[in-house]
């Protein structure tokens, strides 16, 4: 494990470097075919509309494009689709995990973060994960202490900035508003990402019937048979974490940085899994 103590103008935090293994297969940035064949994106068109026109003969918005009635519409979304206009995109029903294909993987971080306690405390370890070169890259950025907070969000930020989009796992309910709160309390100014994917609820569409629940460890054993037999809890992080500040033991934090890492790890490997070929999804 290498650790950098790394200076910024709040003062100091750690970066911590992961594992790095094989990325899946990349994927030439345009719409993809599941997109094309939703006839549902066109103003007018409900699930039973749908059915109705495929058993006419209209699979996808090519072929609906000529059809009386609902073929001007069709011939918007299809603009919409060939201009990457993903604002109009999701005004039509979209959603961001359909949107993946107008993106190169590379412009795609991934985003787990532990924090001290619920709403109000700081967060103290953000974990990244991106695509460089064909492989996946693991880094951690750490806070030893909560007056570390601030340099750790800054050197988050900073290496956010290459990317145009997020993928997390429950990351719009948790970690996107949690880290929003506590950027607006250190007056640091909140990223624009133009997508984020939240994995979470992509796997619940999809594995709704499979999974006994859908925290990460369980979809990761189920999904990629990656069973962790020495993980803690989730909910023992914050407890972990006091201990380490009051009694400075580096024992008592490890635990916290493998869980993290897992999650990461994990988190990737979903995403390659989740997507293929072109940015089509498996659904």
């Amino acid at each position: 494990m290498l650790v950098l103590r790394l200076h910024t103008p709040y003062g100091e935090a750690c970066s911590i470097e992961g594992p790095s293994w094989p990325a899946g297969e990349a994927w030439r940035p345009g719409p993809s075919e599941s997109l094309l064949r939703q006839l549902q994106l066109v103003y007018g068109i409900g699930p039973h509309t749908e059915e109705r026109l495929r058993r006419e003969g209209f699979s996808d918005l090519v072929a609906l494009s000529r059809h009386p009635r609902f073929g001007a519409e069709a011939r918007k979304v299809l603009q919409a689709l060939e201009q990457g206009d993903l604002a109009a995109l999701r005004q039509a029903g979209a959603r961001d995990y359909e949107l993946l294909s107008y993106f190169d993987s590379a412009d795609l971080a991934v985003i787990d973060i532990e924090t001290a306690g619920f709403r109000g405390w700081p967060v103290f370890l953000i974990g990244l994960g991106w695509q460089e070169d064909g492989s996946w890259r693991v880094r951690q950025y750490f806070a030893r202490g909560f007056e570390e907070e601030k340099a750790l969000l800054y050197l988050a930020l900073d290496f956010l900035q290459r990317f145009s989009g997020l993928v997390s796992y429950n990351g719009r309910a948790f970690d996107e508003p949690f880290v929003a709160e506590r950027l607006t309390y250190h007056r640091l100014e909140r990223p624009h990402f133009l997508i984020h994917v939240d994995l979470y609820h992509e796997i619940r569409r999809l594995f709704r019937e499979e999974l006994p629940d859908f925290r990460l460890s369980t979809v990761a054993g189920h999904l990629l048979s990656c069973r962790r037999t020495a993980d803690i809890p989730g909910e023992r992080v914050p407890e972990l974490y006091l201990r380490y500040m009051a009694e400075g033991e580096e024992e008592s934090i490890m635990p916290v940085l493998r869980h993290n890492e897992a999650d990461m790890v994990d988190l990737c490997r979903l995403f390659d899994l989740l997507t293929t070929g072109a940015g089509r999804s498996v659904a």
